[in-house]
């Protein structure tokens, strides 16, 4: 069996041995022989020399306004980007297996921040997305695998309109949340076959004024009020 040293191409390790033959020996014609007949071995052992250059002992790779840190396994860990006057403006984690686990990017004064789930050999799902601006949070967003489960949305200081969908991509919920993430104001709510189902008014989270709630045909059947 044979090992690629890190720094040069024109000599190889026998891990039987431990010697090291070098292109200008015998020895490395048996390499090249061995080389052919096994393929899969070969891109096996360049790939090892790869992930251990790449992870070079925990060390940044820098390359400009480029900065990368590796696994050991090769992948890609961290990667991080400045501008000219040193402001960081992407942010990318990874997975061990290489998949994208987190990002960040700054565009003129809005910030973006994505949340990614591991699927594997699939790759990664988008989980969750934010959008701030100068440090206050201005938009979220979850995801189910392939579509949006809630968005919120700030209007003022004080506000934020909230949504909120079932996984078929219909309207589920909508209505208003104060800053501590309380009900208020009206909500309205509607089955999956897109049919009005309630409405109801809140203030800090509590139920006030009347609630409606309908039929499977969206017509009114009863009111209830809250003293």
């Amino acid at each position: 069996m044979f090992k690629k040293l890190l720094f040069t191409d024109n000599c190889i390790l026998n891990t039987n041995t431990n010697t090291v033959i070098f292109d200008f020996e015998d020895e490395w014609q048996e390499y090249i022989k061995w080389s052919k007949g096994n393929t899969e071995l070969e891109y096996k052992i360049q790939e090892e020399k790869q992930a251990e250059l790449n992870w070079n002992q925990g060390a940044v790779h820098k390359k400009g306004t480029e900065h990368r840190v590796f696994h050991k396994s090769g992948h890609i860990f961290d990667y991080k980007k400045y501008n000219v006057e040193g402001t960081l403006t992407v942010h990318n984690k990874y997975f061990y297996n290489g998949n994208v686990m987190s990002t960040y990017r700054k565009r003129g004064y809005v910030e973006i921040k994505e949340i990614y789930e591991d699927l594997g050999v699939k790759g990664s799902s988008i989980s969750s997305k934010v959008y701030s601006n100068s440090g206050t949070e201005r938009k979220s967003i979850k995801y189910y695998s392939n579509s949006i489960q809630t968005l919120t949305k700030r209007l003022s200081i004080e506000s934020q309109l909230f949504y909120e969908y079932y996984e078929n991509g219909t309207l589920r919920t909508e209505g208003m949340l104060d800053m501590n993430n309380k009900m208020i104001g009206k909500w309205t709510f509607y089955s999956r076959d897109k049919i009005i189902e309630s409405t109801h008014n809140f203030e800090k989270g509590k139920l006030v004024k009347k609630s409606y709630l309908y039929n499977q045909m969206g017509e009114l059947t009863k009111s209830v009020y809250h003293g």
